[in-house]
């Protein structure tokens, strides 16, 4: 699986890109990505998802949109045996292999 979050968030798995069509969803999954492998708040997740517009259900929607995530994501979800959004008890962190992830990529070509 590739994770692309430079330009417009892809998600590729195999040959074919994996559709995540709603907007919060695309954003909730940006922000795990741009700090995998390290859990992500459920304030800061809040805040960069919806910022000074944040709605009274904001924790519940995480909750929604990781499940439809996770749902999305289907078979290609787990690594490891687990799944690629872990629930921690703050938040949440998007698991992610080397190489699966464009941004480090980039980073290492340029220098």
């Amino acid at each position: 699986m590739k994770f692309c979050v430079l330009g417009p968030l892809r998600v590729v798995a195999g040959d074919c890109l994996v559709p995540i069509t709603s907007a919060k969803q695309r954003a909730l999954l940006a922000v795990l990505l741009l700090r995998a492998n390290w859990t992500v708040s459920f304030a800061n997740l809040i805040d960069e998802v919806w910022g000074e517009r944040c709605p009274p259900s904001a924790r519940n929607l995480v909750h929604t949109y990781i499940w439809r995530l996770r749902s999305i994501l289907g078979e290609h979800e787990s690594i490891e045996g687990a799944s690629r959004i872990a629930f921690r008890v703050n938040g949440y962190c998007a698991r992610v292999a080397e190489g699966e992830l464009d941004a480090p990529d980039f980073r290492a070509a340029r220098q």
